[in-house]
């Protein structure tokens, strides 16, 4: 959630464990955000809770845009 700078600034001070299981752990990220850690830190997105189709379900039906 952010720009190219907050991700600088993250991978800068947080190491990518911390990074990946916040990812696994939290639910309060969208798709598009989901998906380009997922591709960074080479993982299934499916390990995302936020990218399990239950979340994105319920979301959608909260913000359908």
């Amino acid at each position: 959630m952010g720009n190219i700078e907050s991700v600088r600034w993250m991978l800068k001070y947080f190491p990518r464990s911390l990074i990946l299981d916040t990812f696994k752990k939290m639910r309060d990220f969208n798709e598009k955000t989901g998906t380009f850690w997922a591709h960074y830190l080479q993982v299934n997105p499916e390990e995302f809770i936020c990218m399990q189709e239950p979340y994105r379900s319920q979301r959608k039906q909260l913000w359908p845009y």
